[in-house]
């Protein structure tokens, strides 16, 4: 029996080109914030409406103005084609592959979206396909193909996309007190990112994967348990200490949960955790595509800093918690560095 490995891992963010440069920016404390207009605020008595600029982590070389859809429709076949020349794939590599697209909850997307921006990056069409949501969305399908055997020639591709920055889901979220502003210091800086994983049988297996079900959600009238984070944590910890990676992201209700989960974790786990990175502190937040750029950022600190492995965690607004141990056998995966011409 064939299992699924990790042979490519790549992302587009507002601070890299590639995941490598990611990363080299979220280690120096790189920022790439700028403020737009795109919606109006309430004001604090509720009688008139004050313009405000919002925060926002944009990727600068896309056009502002173009909607979520559109800006997909450009990040997509340059990331395919950043994976196509990196691994030499030919098209005929191409006919058995299952694409899993893990895209935000609230954006439509329609299937000829899908199907045109991937012959836009001049692809066969993919043999199979499946739809994910959320930050958790990237690790679940992981999850998925971690059940089921390879073959061969078979392909999967997990394509997580992301685009907070659209005029109707800020008002929305700024509405709900979600947002970073001046009347609510603990919110989230929205941000835009696209994240690949691609799998065969080749490739590099993750060390273990998790995930479980917090029923105190953020919709929720209580603050999480921290039992379903715990959980999913708990199950991919190594015998010794270690490093996380997580999508924490400057709400109060996530850090609450990380913090009541820490508690339960450390009832069971009696080592220390090395270091606690949570890079969207300076990249916004990356939503669909935070497992992607997560596992990378997680898998280039290995290669960096000598770690002998890592865990990521993400959680999703609808109480989906997932977790995921990577080691140095899947270094491989990474890109080789982006010539500059």
């Amino acid at each position: 029996m064939l299992n699924w490995g990790i042979e490519y891992i790549n992302a587009i963010t507002p601070l890299g080109l590639d995941i490598a440069q990611t990363y080299r920016s979220t280690a120096t404390g790189l920022q790439r914030f700028s403020e737009t207009y795109s919606y109006y605020s309430e004001a604090d008595d509720h009688l008139d409406a004050q313009r405000e600029p919002q925060v926002v982590s944009a990727i600068t070389w896309l056009d502002p103005d173009n909607s979520p859809q559109e800006k997909f429709a450009v990040l997509l076949p340059e990331l395919l084609q950043r994976w196509v020349l990196d691994c030499s794939i030919q098209a005929v590599d191409l006919t058995q592959t299952t694409i899993v697209w893990v895209l935000p909850e609230v954006l439509a997307f329609s299937p000829a979206l899908f199907e045109g921006a991937w012959r836009k990056s001049g692809m066969p069409l993919y043999a199979a396909m499946h739809v994910l949501h959320g930050n958790c969305g990237m690790i679940q399908a992981l999850l998925l193909a971690q059940d089921q055997e390879a073959s061969p020639n078979q392909r999967m591709l997990i394509i997580g996309f992301e685009c907070f920055l659209d005029p109707v889901r800020l008002a929305g979220l700024d509405q709900a007190w979600r947002l970073k502003t001046s009347r609510n210091p603990a919110g989230f800086v929205p941000s835009e990112a696209i994240s690949l994983i691609a799998l065969g049988s080749k490739g590099s297996a993750w060390a273990a994967a998790a995930q479980a079900h917090e029923t105190d959600s953020f919709d929720s009238e209580h603050n999480s348990s921290g039992i379903a984070l715990a959980q999913v944590i708990c199950q991919c910890l190594p015998n010794e200490d270690t490093t996380i990676w997580c999508d924490l992201n400057g709400e109060t209700y996530r850090f609450h949960e990380w913090g009541t989960a820490w508690a339960r974790i450390g009832l069971e786990w009696p080592h220390a955790f090395q270091e606690i990175h949570h890079p969207f502190d300076g990249l916004g937040n990356c939503g669909a595509a935070s497992g992607g750029i997560l596992i990378g950022l997680a898998l280039e600190s290995i290669k960096n800093n000598g770690d002998a492995h890592c865990v990521v965690f993400t959680g999703s607004d609808n109480g989906k918690r997932t977790a995921i141990r990577l080691e140095k056998g899947a270094l491989s995966c990474l890109p080789p560095p982006m010539s500059i011409s």
